[in-house]
């Protein structure tokens, strides 16, 4: 996980390099104020986090995610049923997390991949949270190709 150079406070909680919170597993799922799934990815998606974005990585797939929630300066991590939560309790300690998730998953990929009946592809991206309150999102790339 992104800046995950830990020093424990409490049983349940851990401060990583950037002093953020990291809570793991049913104490992730406890703070959240949810019940504990370690199936799928897709409770997080459709039920668990509403209002939080997903972080978009090479490696998503039904085993594994990654959500910001702006607002809240928190970050989820679903990886084949373990759960990491990290709340920030500053805007610059959000910004550090992102950044730090920026260098550890690399550059979004493509949401969407279009393509004409000529053979040429169109690639359509979603903006990654950037941690400023103020970045307004449009619609998403999916909604951008099902519209065209």
């Amino acid at each position: 996980m992104p800046g995950d150079y830990a020093r424990p406070v409490r049983p349940s909680m851990v401060l990583n390099a950037f002093g953020n919170e990291v809570y793991r597993d049913t104490f992730a799922d406890e703070k959240l104020g949810i019940k504990s799934q370690r199936d799928s990815r897709y409770y997080y998606d459709w039920e668990a986090l509403p209002g939080w974005r997903q972080y978009d990585t090479t490696q998503d797939a039904a085993y594994f995610g990654v959500w910001v929630d702006v607002p809240g300066r928190r970050t989820f991590t679903y990886c084949e049923g373990d759960r990491a939560l990290v709340i920030c309790p500053t805007v610059e300690s959000f910004k550090l997390e992102l950044a730090d998730m920026e260098r550890c998953y690399g550059a979004a990929p493509a949401s969407v991949r279009c393509y004409g009946d000529d053979g040429s592809q169109a690639l359509l991206y979603d903006a990654r949270p950037s941690g400023d309150h103020d970045q307004v999102f449009g619609p998403s790339a999916i909604a951008v190709a099902l519209s065209a």
